[in-house]
């Protein structure tokens, strides 16, 4: 076994740290950068008040308080003050038209034919039906229209064609 070597301080590397930046907490820089922004306000605030009249500071003044309630105002007191703006927005003729109009577009989407996506995409739109050679099995043809109606209500099944006409 060899013993260790123990390090002299002349030996130990020599960390540089004059030349690096003391770390300094997200906090601090935080309000190391707010301080230098209201610095910079106050500065401009000085600046335009020298070369603006006296009714230019108290509209300022008048918009400044104006913000100073809207940022102490809770939310619940932002939307009573909305509300009471846009009075006929909430009303509830207005809220009935608009639950009518939502309707109305669900209605229409129902009625809209069953396509594919690329059909969707390219605005595809028949104008007649597709002509197959299906036809029903020969068990089925050959049940009468007493025992189709049977069975359609048994089944809860609804069929009509385009013109709203039940067919048999």
């Amino acid at each position: 076994l060899v013993p260790r070597q123990s390090q002299k301080e002349d030996d130990a590397p020599a960390f540089d740290n004059q030349d690096e930046e003391e770390y300094v907490p997200v906090r601090k820089r935080r309000q190391q950068i707010s301080k230098v922004a209201e610095q910079r306000r106050a500065a401009a605030m000085d600046r335009s008040s020298d070369e603006s009249e006296e009714e230019d500071e108290s509209e300022s003044d008048q918009d400044e308080a104006k913000q100073a309630k809207r940022s102490k105002q809770s939310l619940v007191d932002k939307v009573r003050d909305l509300r009471a703006k846009n009075a006929d927005m909430f009303s509830e003729q207005a809220v009935a038209e608009r639950e009518e109009k939502e309707l109305m577009r669900g209605l229409d989407a129902g009625r809209m034919p069953l396509k594919g996506h690329s059909e969707l995409a390219h605005d595809v739109a028949y104008t007649k039906p597709l002509t197959t050679s299906w036809a029903p099995p020969s068990h089925i043809r050959a049940q009468s229209l007493a025992e189709w109606t049977k069975f359609r209500d048994k089944w809860s099944i609804l069929v009509e064609d385009s013109m709203g006409i039940e067919n048999t």
